[in-house]
């Protein structure tokens, strides 16, 4: 998600969790020793560089930036160790510190092992510490599960939310968690070091991309195409952004602004004919009211009879539906109006992002029209369809995206099953003793032809991948240099104070003088092209190599049958038995084929990312993040700028 996500950590909703017996659960998974430690430091950091090394030359937004980071620091600090006196206050706070201005670390190393303390109550406490807890409700288990992942004002007491690493949903009741796995990552832009590493590890186990932002900003959503840039073409075709409360705004100025913005003539006019149509209903109803709000007079004669009282009731119920279902077709037209161009523009701007071929998916939703329909009440006068809210849609997005997977355990299933009947079947018919050794021969060979195909695709994709990728890499590496020194020059010419906000950033930032730029990514877009351009052959020749390995196989399998035919002496066989159960042994082998194939290319796409993208594990940001934190440690003040552009010349030509 990029900000607009259902939960404060990531949070993994699943079918069950082990030994789960009541309809909800869940399992609270802190951090490990050695990422605790790390999100420990770099909490203190920032505290230590906003309180004691602080820059008067910073310029605004970055010490607002820096400000606000150094609080945030104080608050984690404070919820987890609010019980210790040293960390009992602000005052107390910044005093330990000053005590220790030379060694920041002695004070991480003490507060890791407070942590420890802190988390003895909890289930392998030693490795990555998790809490579980059972409900009947979600409601309950919300209840249960809130002072550990929500910040709590309260601190009487340590709190572990600074400390969760993901949490772990178990729902017995949800058909959707048969067939897959949501994970509900929140807002991951200008996030720490720490929490992005969480995210990346997530993002990069995943099949699937749904990028969320709201129906009034997809356009202009900049922490969305950030994401899209990253990961886009990661996730091939199964990247969809999700625009949430589509009914915003849904009046007659939306009208008029899709009408100005091309929307079609027919449609904008239907619009304007329900209102006609709304107006005199609503004119009728009224009138309908005068009539039977009027005082009676005292002459009987003006009076309504009870039978034309009972007629006017009846007329004002069908007006009264007529008029709601007006208002509704109304809604649904100019929602669906705007649905139509925000996706339309978003797939026609975003697919720069996404792999050669692929389309992006979007959906507009909205969830409180939906829910309107399962009887949970709202203040709204007119209500969408179910279709119109779009989530049916993004259900059946949901299994597309996982129904061929699911195939294939269906295949592989129904093939083993085969498989083990009709070898028992021949088992059984058959009455073996001569020829045992030759038979056992035979069968032996595909298995024999599959090892020494797979040792030479090993050894021959290894080969390949040095002489397509390595060594054009290495080749030319001077190159390579040589552009990322044209982009430092660049940056040279920057002002100060944004080469230095940058510098903070790692290099993925964005200044009031500087537009957003990641440059990790721009000091390596020489050997991106370079990689891109050897990658997809590269891949393409070793799927064709194991494609054409794995019908060697089948063939040799198809051939059995007709080897045992040739021997001198007839084996007691049936071949139809025998033909059937080969057919289930090869019906088997493609569908783990398949499955395979999947998984090798979701592997491979993590090595390209890791590969050409600005993600913490990503190879070149790991190789330049020594240069960012040295440069960060510098604050000896006058001349900063000039040495940081200078350590990072020298980290870009190598040391040389």
């Amino acid at each position: 998600a990029t900000g607009e996500s259902c939960t404060c950590v990531p949070t993994l909703l699943v079918s069950s969790l082990t030994d789960q017996h009541r309809q909800y659960a869940a399992e609270l998974c802190f951090m490990s020793y050695d990422t605790r430690k790390s999100f420990l430091t770099e909490q203190t950091q920032r505290y230590f560089r906003y309180n004691f090394a602080f820059d008067p030359e910073w310029p605004e937004d970055q010490r607002q930036d820096y400000e606000a980071q150094a609080d945030t620091a104080l608050k984690v600090l404070r919820a987890l160790f609010c019980d210790q006196f040293e960390f009992s206050s602000p005052g107390n706070i910044k005093r330990t510190f000053q005590e220790n201005v030379q060694d920041v670390n002695a004070v991480v190393d003490i507060l890791t092992k407070w942590c420890i303390t802190l988390l003895e109550g909890c289930h392998d406490h030693a490795t990555q510490p998790t809490m579980r807890f059972d409900a009947d409700s979600s409601v309950e288990l919300s209840e249960m599960i809130q002072p550990y992942i929500f910040e709590q004002n309260d601190l009487e007491q340590p709190a572990l939310w600074p400390l969760i690493d993901h949490v772990r949903k178990g729902i017995l009741s949800s058909p959707m968690l048969e067939f897959l796995n949501i994970l509900d990552l929140p807002g991951t832009a200008d996030t720490d070091r720490v929490r992005a590493e969480i995210a990346n590890k997530f993002i990069k186990d995943s099949d699937g991309l749904w990028l969320v932002t709201t129906v009034g900003r997809p356009l202009s959503d900049e922490p969305l195409n950030k994401k899209l840039a990253t990961y886009g073409e990661r996730f091939g075709s199964n990247v969809a952004i999700i625009a949430t409360r589509s009914d915003t705004g849904a009046d007659d100025s939306l009208a008029r602004d899709l009408a100005e913005k091309g929307a079609q003539p027919s449609t904008v006019a239907e619009y304007w004919k329900q209102s006609a149509q709304i107006k005199d209903l609503t004119a009728a109803i009224s009138s309908i009211d005068h009539k039977l709000k009027r005082p009676r007079g005292k002459k009987r004669q003006k009076t309504l009879s009870d039978a034309e009282e009972t007629t006017l009731y009846r007329e004002k119920a069908k007006l009264e539906d007529a008029l709601q279902e007006t208002r509704n077709a109304q809604l649904d037209g100019l929602v669906d109006m705007r649905n139509s161009r925000i996706s339309a523009r978003l797939k026609e701007t975003k697919k720069k992002y996404l792999s050669k071929g692929a389309e992006l998916e979007v959906f507009c939703v909205s969830n409180k029209h939906y829910m309107a329909h399962k009887g949970i009440e709202t203040a709204e006068t007119r209500c969408m369809s179910v279709e119109m809210t779009n989530i049916p849609a993004l259900r059946r997005c949901a299994l597309r995206m996982v129904a061929p997977d699911r195939f294939i355990t269906i295949d592989t299933y129904i093939s083993t099953a085969l498989t083990l009947v009709r070898g028992a079947s021949l088992w059984a018919d058959a009455t073996i003793v001569e020829h045992r050794a030759t038979l056992m021969r035979i069968a032996r060979q595909p298995i024999a032809l599959l090892d020494i195909f797979l040792n030479q695709w090993l050894e021959t994709a290894a080969k390949q991948c040095n002489s397509d990728l390595i060594s054009p890499l290495t080749a030319n590496q001077d190159d390579f240099i040589k552009s990322a020194l044209r982009v430092h020059q660049e940056i040279q010419q920057w002002h100060p104070s944004s080469i230095r906000a940058f510098f903070a950033k790692n290099g993925n930032h964005s200044t009031q003088k500087q537009k957003h730029e990641i440059w990790n990514e721009k000091f390596s877009q020489a050997q991106t092209a370079l990689l891109e351009s050897h990658w997809y052959p590269f891949l393409h020749q070793q799927k064709t190599s194991l494609r054409n390995g794995l019908k060697k196989i089948f063939h040799a399998l198809d051939d059995i049958p007709e080897q045992l035919c040739t021997l001198p002496a007839a084996i007691p066989i049936p071949l139809e038995p025998l033909q059937a159960l080969i057919a289930s042994c090869i019906n088997r082998f493609r569908a783990l084929q398949k499955r395979h194939l999947i998984a090798f290319d979701k592997f491979t796409s993590n090595i390209k990312l890791d590969s050409t993208r600005d993600i913490p594990t990503g190879y070149f940001t790991q190789a330049m993040y020594p240069l960012y934190e040295a440069c960060n440690s510098d604050r000896e003040g006058r001349g900063i700028t000039k040495r940081q552009l200078g350590a990072l010349r020298n980290h870009l030509l190598l040391g040389d």
